[in-house]
């Protein structure tokens, strides 16, 4: 076959569309398409000042257009069903939400006569509701798992069962229960000792390190992080170990070892970029204008927010926009704009709430408690600083309940 150089969104789609069909067309096809989006005539500087950039955007989703299109009219309805649910899977990872979206729907109102048709639509429901908790839409996303759950108990399907508990944990996870979370997460895990998956081994730690990062206790989830680390470079995952990366940075973070967490953050970003992960990018760069913030550095702080706003919008992202206001309340209290501050501290509980996220709700209760100490408003300080107190003691965060309550204690003085 021709050796072609393609960008990394036409590399992606390839190597899936390689797994169904050799044609020497549609390479030639993507390398046309590459170099026509690459030209001088169609990057123009010409007013892009004042608009936004879609030109990823338009030729990826172009591109895979053009996949489905190929593949309908060369594979069976088999083999097509199959391409539609690995496109489905990268338009994820890619934050393409609603070409997945129409994936996946396709798949499922289109039955195939297989053996194999019922597995293809358990796991379309499954990443339906994928989207859904990416998207902080939690009632969606439970009808979607249970559709898929009722297929994969039906099929003895330990592969699906570990699938639907992790899914349903990271869900509590991003709602702060914390509690629920871990009990999805070991009832998964008594499946994934049925299949040894290094893969799924993975997703646990990192899981659990999570939760184990919640409750302030960092030496354990500093070991379930690299244990996790280290079953997906074995994998050479690199979406994952983005991920890991970033919960690491958080670590370091909440360590207040700032230096450590913005390594993390940067090598989080680093692999991100790699399949161009938008999903954990924004949220490292979210990550990252906190750590700035906190050192300062108001101009990066500012910068790095806006980035990850950028990405979360694109990708409807409410937990990341939620956390973009918050650390943009915390950079304009630093710079002393109080209502300013306010507004976006106000809007990051707002959104908190409406998605149910419990945890994100304690920090940016917190925030909006030191806001309203500095700008001697003690009442509404006390109000806010006891919502987040009486959150970190329900999920045992002595660290955060034990600064919080001492710093009660000192205004109650005031």
């Amino acid at each position: 076959m021709t050796d072609f150089s393609f960008n990394s969104d036409s590399k992606q789609i390839l190597d899936i569309l390689d797994c169904y069909i050799k044609d020497e067309n549609i390479y030639n096809f993507f390398s046309s398409l590459d170099a026509r989006n690459n030209s001088d005539a169609y990057n123009s500087t010409f007013d892009r000042e004042n608009l936004p950039e879609h030109k990823i955007d338009i030729s990826r989703r172009i591109k895979i257009e053009n996949v489905i299109t190929f593949g309908a009219n060369n594979l069976t309805k088999h083999k097509f069903a199959d391409l539609l649910f690995n496109l489905g899977k990268l338009s994820i990872s890619l934050g393409e939400f609603p070409l997945a979206k129409d994936l996946f729907v396709k798949i499922i109102s289109n039955p195939v006569k297989s053996d194999y048709y019922e597995s293809y639509t358990a796991f379309s429901y499954y990443n339906l509701a994928k989207i859904k908790v990416l998207q902080a839409e939690w009632k969606e996303c439970l009808e979607y798992l249970n559709k898929a759950k009722n297929t994969f108990l039906s099929n003895k399907d330990s592969i699906g069962l570990t699938d639907y508990f992790l899914l349903l944990g990271n869900m509590y996870l991003n709602t702060g229960n914390l509690n629920k979370a871990k009990k999805a997460f070991e009832k998964g895990g008594e499946y994934i000792d049925q299949i040894n998956d290094k893969y799924f081994l993975g997703l646990i730690d990192n899981n659990i390190g999570i939760i184990h990062a919640s409750q302030n206790e960092f030496d354990e989830a500093l070991t379930y992080f690299h244990r996790a680390l280290s079953y997906q470079q074995q994998l050479d995952n690199s979406n994952k170990i983005s991920e890991i990366r970033n919960n690491l940075g958080l670590l370091f973070t909440l360590k207040d070892d700032n230096d450590t967490a913005l390594g993390e953050f940067d090598l989080s970003i680093q692999s991100g970029l790699k399949n161009d992960y938008l999903i954990s990018i924004a949220m490292a760069y979210v990550n990252k204008s906190v750590v700035y913030c906190r050192t300062a550095d108001y101009k990066f702080a500012n910068a790095y927010s806006d980035k990850a706003m950028e990405l979360a919008i694109r990708l409807n992202d409410k937990l990341t926009i939620a956390d973009v206001y918050k650390v943009k309340g915390m950079i304009e209290r630093e710079l002393n704009n109080f209502s300013l501050s306010e507004n976006h501290l106000l809007t990051s509980l707002r959104l908190n709430s409406d998605i149910k996220n419990k945890y994100n709700y304690a920090e940016s209760a917190y925030e909006i408690g030191l806001l309203y100490v500095k700008w001697q408003n003690i009442p509404q300080a006390f109000k806010y600083l006891k919502k987040a107190s009486d959150y970190y003691l329900s999920i045992s965060a002595k660290l955060q309940e034990e600064k919080i309550n001492a710093l009660l204690k000192n205004i109650s003085m005031m």
